[in-house]
């Protein structure tokens, strides 16, 4: 016992032998388990926070897939426009073909 503080050692001889209820230890006891609680709290919000946003980009990354097709006709639809655009110096100049 002699890593026990003096004042572990004087509550065991109070106690004669009877059982001694751990919630009527010390207030810094009970802060403590409850920041505990409260570390176990903030790590299970991060960990759901962190499950939402890979299922989020799993979503999004199917969802992209499977409409590329569209996506696809849509860029050449926009690229296949018969407007140039010709650069002259200082300015833009659109022409129509």
């Amino acid at each position: 016992m002699q890593s026990v503080s003096k004042a572990a050692i004087d509550m065991a001889n109070k106690t004669n032998g009877t059982t001694v209820e751990l919630n009527n230890l010390s207030t810094n006891s009970q802060i403590g388990k409850a920041a505990l609680e409260g570390l176990a709290l903030a790590g299970n919000a991060i960990a759901s926070w962190a499950l939402a946003q890979v299922i989020s980009l799993i979503v999004s990354g199917l969802d992209s897939l499977i409409h590329a097709v569209d996506i696809a006709k849509d860029k050449l639809d926009e690229s296949s426009d018969t407007s140039f655009y010709f650069i002259r110096i200082g300015k833009f100049e659109r022409r129509t073909t």
